[in-house]
Protein backbone atom coordinates (compact mmCIF):
# COMPACT_ATOMS: atom_id res chain seq x y z
CA UNK A 1 0.00 0.00 0.00
CA UNK A 2 1.29 3.45 -0.88
CA UNK A 3 1.07 6.37 1.48
CA UNK A 4 2.10 10.01 0.97
CA UNK A 5 3.79 12.29 3.48
CA UNK A 6 4.79 15.92 3.20
CA UNK A 7 8.39 16.79 4.06
CA UNK A 8 8.49 19.53 6.69
CA UNK A 9 9.22 22.98 5.28
CA UNK A 10 8.85 21.97 1.58
CA UNK A 11 6.15 21.34 -1.00
CA UNK A 12 7.98 18.37 -2.53
CA UNK A 13 6.05 15.10 -2.45
CA UNK A 14 7.59 12.09 -0.74
CA UNK A 15 6.22 8.74 -1.91
CA UNK A 16 6.73 5.40 -0.20
CA UNK A 17 5.56 2.19 -1.81
CA UNK A 18 5.25 -1.08 0.18
CA UNK A 19 3.77 -4.46 -0.59
CA UNK A 20 2.58 -5.66 -3.99
CA UNK A 21 -0.22 -3.16 -4.46
CA UNK A 22 -0.18 -1.23 -7.71
CA UNK A 23 0.51 2.51 -7.57
CA UNK A 24 -2.43 4.50 -8.90
CA UNK A 25 -1.92 6.19 -12.31
CA UNK A 26 -1.63 9.75 -10.91
CA UNK A 27 1.23 8.77 -8.60
CA UNK A 28 2.92 6.76 -11.37
CA UNK A 29 2.85 9.84 -13.61
CA UNK A 30 4.37 11.93 -10.82
CA UNK A 31 7.20 9.42 -10.31
CA UNK A 32 8.01 9.30 -14.05
CA UNK A 33 8.08 13.11 -14.22
CA UNK A 34 10.70 13.36 -11.47
CA UNK A 35 12.82 10.55 -12.96
CA UNK A 36 12.94 12.30 -16.34
CA UNK A 37 13.89 15.62 -14.72
CA UNK A 38 16.95 13.95 -13.23
CA UNK A 39 17.95 12.37 -16.54
CA UNK A 40 17.58 15.62 -18.43
CA UNK A 41 19.88 17.43 -15.97
CA UNK A 42 22.71 15.04 -16.89
CA UNK A 43 22.49 15.84 -20.60
CA UNK A 44 25.19 18.14 -22.02
CA UNK A 45 24.59 21.11 -24.31
CA UNK A 46 23.12 20.41 -27.72
CA UNK A 47 25.78 19.46 -30.28
CA UNK A 48 26.16 22.07 -33.03
CA UNK A 49 24.95 20.97 -36.44
CA UNK A 50 27.47 19.50 -38.82
CA UNK A 51 28.08 20.83 -42.31
CA UNK A 52 27.32 18.13 -44.87
CA UNK A 53 26.82 18.32 -48.62
CA UNK A 54 23.06 18.33 -48.02
CA UNK A 55 23.14 21.18 -45.48
CA UNK A 56 25.45 23.23 -47.69
CA UNK A 57 23.14 22.78 -50.66
CA UNK A 58 20.15 23.69 -48.51
CA UNK A 59 21.93 26.82 -47.31
CA UNK A 60 22.55 27.98 -50.87
CA UNK A 61 19.17 27.04 -52.32
CA UNK A 62 16.97 29.89 -51.11
CA UNK A 63 17.06 33.53 -52.25
CA UNK A 64 20.13 35.46 -51.23
CA UNK A 65 18.03 38.35 -49.98
CA UNK A 66 17.31 36.32 -46.85
CA UNK A 67 20.88 36.76 -45.65
CA UNK A 68 22.23 39.89 -47.30
CA UNK A 69 21.99 42.41 -44.49
CA UNK A 70 24.50 45.02 -43.36
CA UNK A 71 24.62 44.06 -39.69
CA UNK A 72 27.09 41.58 -38.25
CA UNK A 73 25.55 38.20 -37.67
CA UNK A 74 25.87 36.27 -34.46
CA UNK A 75 27.37 32.85 -35.02
CA UNK A 76 23.91 31.32 -34.59
CA UNK A 77 21.50 34.00 -35.71
CA UNK A 78 21.34 33.77 -39.51
CA UNK A 79 18.27 31.86 -40.69
CA UNK A 80 20.11 29.80 -43.29
CA UNK A 81 23.00 28.92 -41.00
CA UNK A 82 21.18 28.64 -37.67
CA UNK A 83 22.68 25.78 -35.70
CA UNK A 84 26.14 26.26 -37.21
CA UNK A 85 28.75 27.70 -34.87
CA UNK A 86 31.38 29.23 -37.14
CA UNK A 87 34.97 29.78 -36.06
CA UNK A 88 34.53 33.57 -35.90
CA UNK A 89 31.91 36.23 -36.48
CA UNK A 90 31.33 37.07 -40.14
CA UNK A 91 28.73 38.98 -42.04
CA UNK A 92 25.84 37.14 -43.70
CA UNK A 93 26.67 38.41 -47.17
CA UNK A 94 30.14 36.86 -46.86
CA UNK A 95 28.74 33.54 -45.69
CA UNK A 96 26.34 33.57 -48.62
CA UNK A 97 29.19 34.08 -51.09
CA UNK A 98 31.33 31.38 -49.47
CA UNK A 99 28.62 28.76 -49.87
CA UNK A 100 27.77 29.97 -53.35
CA UNK A 101 31.40 29.44 -54.37
CA UNK A 102 31.58 26.04 -52.66
CA UNK A 103 28.39 24.88 -54.38
CA UNK A 104 29.93 25.65 -57.78
CA UNK A 105 33.52 24.71 -56.89
CA UNK A 106 33.68 21.64 -59.11
CA UNK A 107 32.53 23.56 -62.19
CA UNK A 108 34.88 26.41 -61.28
CA UNK A 109 37.90 24.12 -61.10
CA UNK A 110 37.30 21.66 -63.94
CA UNK A 111 36.18 22.36 -67.49
CA UNK A 112 35.47 18.61 -67.71
CA UNK A 113 33.18 18.66 -64.68
CA UNK A 114 30.32 17.12 -66.69
CA UNK A 115 32.47 14.04 -67.36
CA UNK A 116 33.46 13.45 -63.71
CA UNK A 117 31.48 11.68 -60.98
CA UNK A 118 31.65 13.74 -57.75
CA UNK A 119 33.60 12.35 -54.79
CA UNK A 120 31.50 10.10 -52.58
CA UNK A 121 33.02 11.55 -49.40
CA UNK A 122 31.41 14.93 -50.04
CA UNK A 123 33.28 17.64 -51.93
CA UNK A 124 31.22 20.44 -50.38
CA UNK A 125 31.66 19.06 -46.88
CA UNK A 126 35.44 18.93 -47.35
CA UNK A 127 35.49 22.61 -48.26
CA UNK A 128 32.96 23.71 -45.64
CA UNK A 129 33.88 21.80 -42.45
CA UNK A 130 36.96 23.92 -41.55
CA UNK A 131 34.70 26.99 -41.46
CA UNK A 132 33.48 25.76 -38.08
CA UNK A 133 36.88 25.25 -36.48
CA UNK A 134 39.54 27.39 -38.18
CA UNK A 135 39.09 31.20 -38.09
CA UNK A 136 41.97 31.77 -40.53
CA UNK A 137 40.35 29.46 -43.07
CA UNK A 138 36.98 31.15 -42.53
CA UNK A 139 38.35 34.64 -43.26
CA UNK A 140 40.42 33.50 -46.25
CA UNK A 141 37.31 31.78 -47.62
CA UNK A 142 35.50 35.12 -47.27
CA UNK A 143 38.00 37.09 -49.31
CA UNK A 144 38.55 34.34 -51.90
CA UNK A 145 34.84 33.91 -52.57
CA UNK A 146 34.42 37.69 -52.88
CA UNK A 147 37.28 38.01 -55.35
CA UNK A 148 36.26 34.99 -57.41
CA UNK A 149 32.60 35.96 -57.69
CA UNK A 150 33.58 39.52 -58.62
CA UNK A 151 35.60 38.15 -61.53
CA UNK A 152 33.17 35.39 -62.43
CA UNK A 153 30.06 37.59 -62.53
CA UNK A 154 31.70 40.95 -63.26
CA UNK A 155 29.96 42.51 -60.27
CA UNK A 156 31.09 45.78 -58.72
CA UNK A 157 31.06 46.11 -54.93
CA UNK A 158 30.90 49.22 -52.79
CA UNK A 159 33.91 50.73 -51.04
CA UNK A 160 32.45 49.51 -47.76
CA UNK A 161 32.28 45.94 -49.08
CA UNK A 162 35.89 46.11 -50.27
CA UNK A 163 36.93 47.39 -46.85
CA UNK A 164 35.29 44.34 -45.26
CA UNK A 165 37.36 42.18 -47.60
CA UNK A 166 40.59 43.86 -46.50
CA UNK A 167 39.59 43.42 -42.85
CA UNK A 168 39.01 39.69 -43.33
CA UNK A 169 42.31 39.32 -45.18
CA UNK A 170 44.18 41.12 -42.41
CA UNK A 171 42.56 38.87 -39.77
CA UNK A 172 43.51 35.72 -41.63
CA UNK A 173 47.15 36.79 -42.03
CA UNK A 174 47.45 37.69 -38.32
CA UNK A 175 45.97 34.35 -37.26
CA UNK A 176 48.26 32.44 -39.63
CA UNK A 177 51.33 34.32 -38.39
CA UNK A 178 50.54 33.46 -34.77
CA UNK A 179 49.89 29.84 -35.70
CA UNK A 180 53.18 29.45 -37.54
CA UNK A 181 55.06 31.12 -34.66
CA UNK A 182 53.88 28.35 -32.30
CA UNK A 183 55.74 25.67 -34.32
CA UNK A 184 52.99 23.27 -33.26
CA UNK A 185 52.84 20.54 -35.95
CA UNK A 186 49.23 19.70 -35.08
CA UNK A 187 48.29 23.27 -36.02
CA UNK A 188 50.78 24.14 -38.74
CA UNK A 189 50.47 20.84 -40.63
CA UNK A 190 46.72 20.36 -40.17
CA UNK A 191 44.51 19.85 -43.21
CA UNK A 192 42.64 23.08 -42.47
CA UNK A 193 45.91 25.03 -42.43
CA UNK A 194 46.94 23.51 -45.77
CA UNK A 195 43.54 24.46 -47.18
CA UNK A 196 43.97 28.00 -45.83
CA UNK A 197 47.27 28.44 -47.70
CA UNK A 198 45.67 26.91 -50.79
CA UNK A 199 42.84 29.46 -50.70
CA UNK A 200 45.35 32.28 -50.20
CA UNK A 201 47.00 31.21 -53.44
CA UNK A 202 43.65 31.18 -55.22
CA UNK A 203 42.85 34.63 -53.85
CA UNK A 204 46.16 36.01 -55.12
CA UNK A 205 45.66 34.52 -58.59
CA UNK A 206 42.16 35.97 -58.77
CA UNK A 207 43.50 39.40 -57.84
CA UNK A 208 46.23 39.12 -60.48
CA UNK A 209 49.08 39.00 -57.96
CA UNK A 210 51.09 36.10 -59.41
CA UNK A 211 54.12 36.85 -57.24
CA UNK A 212 52.13 36.36 -54.03
CA UNK A 213 50.39 33.31 -55.50
CA UNK A 214 53.75 31.73 -56.31
CA UNK A 215 54.94 32.36 -52.73
CA UNK A 216 51.81 30.73 -51.31
CA UNK A 217 52.21 27.77 -53.69
CA UNK A 218 55.79 27.28 -52.53
CA UNK A 219 54.72 27.48 -48.89
CA UNK A 220 52.01 24.87 -49.46
CA UNK A 221 54.41 22.40 -51.06
CA UNK A 222 56.90 22.90 -48.20
CA UNK A 223 54.17 22.17 -45.64
CA UNK A 224 53.15 19.03 -47.52
CA UNK A 225 56.74 17.77 -47.59
CA UNK A 226 57.11 18.48 -43.86
CA UNK A 227 53.93 16.55 -43.16
CA UNK A 228 54.96 13.75 -45.53
CA UNK A 229 53.80 13.60 -49.14
CA UNK A 230 52.54 10.02 -49.04
CA UNK A 231 50.81 10.55 -45.68
CA UNK A 232 49.03 13.59 -47.10
CA UNK A 233 47.94 11.68 -50.20
CA UNK A 234 46.59 8.81 -48.11
CA UNK A 235 44.77 10.57 -45.29
CA UNK A 236 43.84 14.09 -46.37
CA UNK A 237 40.49 14.89 -48.06
CA UNK A 238 40.54 13.96 -51.73
CA UNK A 239 39.78 17.49 -52.87
CA UNK A 240 42.79 18.78 -50.90
CA UNK A 241 45.04 16.09 -52.40
CA UNK A 242 43.85 17.02 -55.89
CA UNK A 243 44.60 20.71 -55.33
CA UNK A 244 48.02 20.03 -53.77
CA UNK A 245 49.04 18.03 -56.85
CA UNK A 246 47.72 20.74 -59.17
CA UNK A 247 49.67 23.33 -57.18
CA UNK A 248 52.85 21.35 -57.75
CA UNK A 249 52.10 21.40 -61.48
CA UNK A 250 51.29 25.11 -61.40
CA UNK A 251 54.74 25.91 -60.02
CA UNK A 252 56.33 23.90 -62.82
CA UNK A 253 54.34 25.74 -65.51
CA UNK A 254 55.32 29.09 -64.00
CA UNK A 255 59.00 28.50 -63.32
CA UNK A 256 60.16 25.61 -65.49
CA UNK A 257 61.26 23.71 -62.39
CA UNK A 258 60.73 19.98 -62.16
CA UNK A 259 57.96 18.78 -59.79
CA UNK A 260 58.79 19.02 -56.08
CA UNK A 261 56.63 16.25 -54.62
CA UNK A 262 57.88 13.28 -56.66
CA UNK A 263 60.95 12.41 -58.66
CA UNK A 264 60.39 10.60 -61.96
CA UNK A 265 61.06 7.24 -60.26
CA UNK A 266 58.68 8.02 -57.36
CA UNK A 267 55.56 8.86 -59.41
CA UNK A 268 52.86 6.86 -57.57
CA UNK A 269 50.43 6.60 -60.50
CA UNK A 270 51.13 4.20 -63.40
CA UNK A 271 49.94 5.24 -66.84
CA UNK A 272 46.45 4.02 -67.75
CA UNK A 273 47.07 2.67 -71.24
CA UNK A 274 44.49 1.46 -73.76
CA UNK A 275 44.45 -2.05 -75.22
CA UNK A 276 47.05 -2.56 -77.95
CA UNK A 277 44.46 -2.70 -80.73
CA UNK A 278 43.02 0.66 -79.65
CA UNK A 279 46.42 2.29 -80.06
CA UNK A 280 46.79 1.21 -83.66
CA UNK A 281 43.19 2.18 -84.49
CA UNK A 282 43.58 5.70 -83.11
CA UNK A 283 47.02 6.31 -84.60
CA UNK A 284 46.86 5.82 -88.38
CA UNK A 285 50.06 7.83 -88.90
CA UNK A 286 51.84 5.83 -86.19
CA UNK A 287 53.07 8.89 -84.29
CA UNK A 288 53.81 6.82 -81.20
CA UNK A 289 56.44 4.82 -83.06
CA UNK A 290 58.20 8.09 -83.91
CA UNK A 291 58.37 9.32 -80.31
CA UNK A 292 60.95 8.67 -77.60
CA UNK A 293 60.23 5.40 -75.73
CA UNK A 294 59.50 7.35 -72.53
CA UNK A 295 57.21 9.85 -74.25
CA UNK A 296 55.31 7.42 -76.46
CA UNK A 297 53.31 5.73 -73.64
CA UNK A 298 52.45 9.16 -72.20
CA UNK A 299 50.95 10.13 -75.56
CA UNK A 300 49.03 6.84 -75.68
CA UNK A 301 47.64 7.36 -72.16
CA UNK A 302 46.53 10.94 -72.91
CA UNK A 303 44.97 9.90 -76.22
CA UNK A 304 43.08 7.11 -74.43
CA UNK A 305 41.84 9.54 -71.77
CA UNK A 306 40.56 11.89 -74.49
CA UNK A 307 38.61 9.01 -76.02
CA UNK A 308 37.06 8.27 -72.61
CA UNK A 309 36.09 11.92 -72.16
CA UNK A 310 34.45 12.03 -75.58
CA UNK A 311 32.39 8.97 -74.67
CA UNK A 312 31.48 10.39 -71.24
CA UNK A 313 30.32 13.67 -72.82
CA UNK A 314 27.78 11.69 -74.88
CA UNK A 315 26.88 9.13 -72.22
CA UNK A 316 26.70 10.23 -68.54
CA UNK A 317 26.90 6.61 -67.37
CA UNK A 318 30.45 6.50 -68.77
CA UNK A 319 31.73 9.33 -66.56
CA UNK A 320 34.99 8.72 -64.70
CA UNK A 321 35.43 9.03 -60.95
CA UNK A 322 37.33 11.90 -59.37
CA UNK A 323 39.94 9.35 -58.26
CA UNK A 324 40.47 8.21 -61.86
CA UNK A 325 40.75 11.83 -62.98
CA UNK A 326 43.46 12.46 -60.34
CA UNK A 327 45.24 9.25 -61.33
CA UNK A 328 45.32 10.16 -65.03
CA UNK A 329 46.34 13.75 -64.34
CA UNK A 330 49.15 12.73 -61.97
CA UNK A 331 50.47 9.92 -64.17
CA UNK A 332 50.61 12.08 -67.31
CA UNK A 333 51.67 15.51 -66.06
CA UNK A 334 54.35 14.32 -63.64
CA UNK A 335 56.03 12.44 -66.48
CA UNK A 336 55.71 15.30 -68.99
CA UNK A 337 57.15 17.81 -66.50
CA UNK A 338 60.11 15.60 -65.63
CA UNK A 339 61.02 14.72 -69.22
CA UNK A 340 63.23 17.00 -71.33
CA UNK A 341 64.28 16.72 -74.99
CA UNK A 342 66.38 18.73 -77.40
CA UNK A 343 64.74 21.95 -78.58
CA UNK A 344 63.11 21.82 -82.00
CA UNK A 345 62.83 18.03 -82.08
CA UNK A 346 59.53 16.22 -82.57
CA UNK A 347 59.75 14.87 -79.02
CA UNK A 348 60.12 18.30 -77.41
CA UNK A 349 57.43 19.88 -79.60
CA UNK A 350 55.00 17.07 -78.74
CA UNK A 351 55.89 17.26 -75.02
CA UNK A 352 55.13 21.00 -74.98
CA UNK A 353 52.02 20.47 -77.10
CA UNK A 354 50.77 17.87 -74.62
CA UNK A 355 51.40 20.28 -71.73
CA UNK A 356 49.45 22.99 -73.57
CA UNK A 357 46.63 20.54 -74.28
CA UNK A 358 46.64 19.34 -70.65
CA UNK A 359 46.42 22.83 -69.12
CA UNK A 360 42.71 23.42 -69.82
CA UNK A 361 41.99 19.70 -69.50
CA UNK A 362 43.39 19.25 -65.99
CA UNK A 363 44.46 22.59 -64.51
CA UNK A 364 41.71 25.11 -65.21
CA UNK A 365 40.72 27.25 -62.20
CA UNK A 366 38.67 29.73 -64.30
CA UNK A 367 41.05 32.48 -63.16
CA UNK A 368 44.59 31.20 -63.66
CA UNK A 369 46.81 31.65 -66.68
CA UNK A 370 50.55 32.09 -66.83
CA UNK A 371 50.88 34.88 -69.40
CA UNK A 372 54.59 35.37 -68.88
CA UNK A 373 55.45 32.07 -67.24
CA UNK A 374 58.26 29.78 -68.30
CA UNK A 375 55.97 27.35 -70.09
CA UNK A 376 54.24 30.04 -72.15
CA UNK A 377 57.59 31.34 -73.39
CA UNK A 378 58.91 27.83 -74.17
CA UNK A 379 55.70 26.87 -75.98
CA UNK A 380 55.78 30.06 -78.05
CA UNK A 381 59.39 29.39 -79.05
CA UNK A 382 58.44 25.86 -80.16
CA UNK A 383 55.54 27.19 -82.22
CA UNK A 384 57.86 29.74 -83.83
CA UNK A 385 60.10 26.92 -85.03
CA UNK A 386 57.09 24.97 -86.32
CA UNK A 387 56.03 28.01 -88.37
CA UNK A 388 59.46 28.65 -89.88
CA UNK A 389 60.98 25.16 -90.15
CA UNK A 390 59.56 22.19 -92.01
CA UNK A 391 61.19 19.21 -90.31
CA UNK A 392 57.92 17.89 -88.89
CA UNK A 393 55.20 16.13 -90.88
CA UNK A 394 52.36 18.46 -92.03
CA UNK A 395 49.78 16.55 -89.97
CA UNK A 396 51.96 16.87 -86.85
CA UNK A 397 52.25 20.60 -87.46
CA UNK A 398 48.48 21.03 -87.92
CA UNK A 399 47.73 19.46 -84.54
CA UNK A 400 50.44 21.47 -82.81
CA UNK A 401 49.39 24.78 -84.39
CA UNK A 402 45.71 24.20 -83.59
CA UNK A 403 46.59 23.59 -79.94
CA UNK A 404 48.71 26.73 -80.17
CA UNK A 405 45.74 28.85 -81.36
CA UNK A 406 43.77 27.67 -78.33
CA UNK A 407 46.65 28.69 -76.06
CA UNK A 408 47.47 32.19 -77.31
CA UNK A 409 44.18 34.08 -77.29
CA UNK A 410 46.01 36.72 -75.22
CA UNK A 411 48.47 37.51 -78.06
CA UNK A 412 46.53 38.70 -81.15
CA UNK A 413 49.59 39.30 -83.36
CA UNK A 414 51.00 35.83 -82.73
CA UNK A 415 47.54 34.31 -83.11
CA UNK A 416 47.30 35.74 -86.64
CA UNK A 417 50.61 34.09 -87.53
CA UNK A 418 49.42 30.74 -86.19
CA UNK A 419 46.23 30.95 -88.26
CA UNK A 420 48.21 31.87 -91.37
CA UNK A 421 50.31 28.74 -90.84
CA UNK A 422 47.16 26.66 -90.34
CA UNK A 423 45.68 28.03 -93.59
CA UNK A 424 48.69 26.83 -95.60
CA UNK A 425 48.72 23.41 -93.93
CA UNK A 426 44.96 22.93 -94.29
CA UNK A 427 45.32 23.36 -98.04
CA UNK A 428 48.34 21.05 -98.15
CA UNK A 429 46.59 18.29 -96.14
CA UNK A 430 43.31 18.63 -98.07
CA UNK A 431 41.06 19.52 -95.14
CA UNK A 432 38.59 21.93 -96.76
CA UNK A 433 35.88 21.51 -94.10
CA UNK A 434 35.79 21.52 -90.31
CA UNK A 435 34.72 17.86 -90.36
CA UNK A 436 37.84 16.96 -92.33
CA UNK A 437 40.08 18.92 -89.96
CA UNK A 438 38.38 17.52 -86.87
CA UNK A 439 38.91 13.99 -88.14
CA UNK A 440 42.60 14.72 -88.54
CA UNK A 441 42.82 16.28 -85.05
CA UNK A 442 40.97 13.32 -83.52
CA UNK A 443 43.45 10.91 -85.09
CA UNK A 444 45.99 12.58 -82.79
CA UNK A 445 43.92 13.61 -79.75
CA UNK A 446 40.97 15.92 -79.25
CA UNK A 447 38.22 16.50 -76.65
CA UNK A 448 35.13 17.77 -78.40
CA UNK A 449 33.32 19.13 -75.37
CA UNK A 450 36.33 21.32 -74.56
CA UNK A 451 37.64 22.43 -77.93
CA UNK A 452 35.04 22.02 -80.69
CA UNK A 453 33.44 25.43 -80.34
CA UNK A 454 36.75 27.27 -80.41
CA UNK A 455 38.04 24.98 -83.14
CA UNK A 456 35.12 25.82 -85.41
CA UNK A 457 35.69 29.55 -84.89
CA UNK A 458 39.42 29.27 -85.55
CA UNK A 459 38.84 27.18 -88.68
CA UNK A 460 36.34 29.74 -89.95
CA UNK A 461 38.95 32.45 -89.52
CA UNK A 462 41.60 30.28 -91.18
CA UNK A 463 39.45 29.91 -94.30
CA UNK A 464 38.66 33.61 -94.48
CA UNK A 465 40.96 35.94 -96.36
CA UNK A 466 39.72 39.06 -94.58
CA UNK A 467 41.54 38.76 -91.28
CA UNK A 468 38.29 37.73 -89.56
CA UNK A 469 38.58 37.67 -85.77
CA UNK A 470 37.64 34.23 -84.39
CA UNK A 471 35.25 34.19 -81.48
CA UNK A 472 37.62 31.98 -79.52
CA UNK A 473 36.13 30.74 -76.30
CA UNK A 474 38.01 31.40 -73.07
CA UNK A 475 40.14 28.27 -72.97
CA UNK A 476 42.32 30.13 -70.48
CA UNK A 477 39.81 32.30 -68.57
CA UNK A 478 40.39 36.00 -67.94
CA UNK A 479 42.29 36.06 -71.25
CA UNK A 480 40.03 37.20 -74.07
CA UNK A 481 41.05 37.27 -77.69
CA UNK A 482 41.40 40.87 -78.77
CA UNK A 483 41.47 42.61 -82.09
CA UNK A 484 43.33 40.18 -84.34
CA UNK A 485 42.13 42.11 -87.37
CA UNK A 486 44.11 45.19 -86.35
CA UNK A 487 47.09 43.02 -85.39
CA UNK A 488 47.16 41.52 -88.87
CA UNK A 489 47.45 44.92 -90.60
Amino acid sequence: MATRKQHAGTDLPFIVSVGQAKVDPAKRKLIRSHVMQGKNRTKGPKTPAKLTDETVQEATSSPSSDVIRPETISRRSCTKFSGFQFADEVEPVLLEDIFTLFSMSSKAMFLLDQCIIPNEDGMLQSWASPLLSDPAYLHVACVTSQAFLDNFSGRMRSAEARQREYTSFDKSIRILSKRIATNDPSEVLSDSNLMTVLLLSGYSYTRGDHTAAHQHNGALIKLVKLKGTLETLRYSPKILVNEIVRTDFCICYETGQKPALFTYEEIPWPLLLPPDHAISNRDPDNIESRLDPELSPVWAAMSHFCALMNIAARNPTARVTAETFLHVMGSILYRLLHLRFEEGTLDECIRLGLLAFAAPTFLDWQTVYWLNGHFTLAWRQALESILTEFTLAPQDRIWLLMVGTLSFAHDPAFLVRLMDGLRTLAELCDTPTWSDLRELLSSYMWIGTLFDKSGVDVFGAVLADTGHTPRTRKIFPRVLIENTKSASR
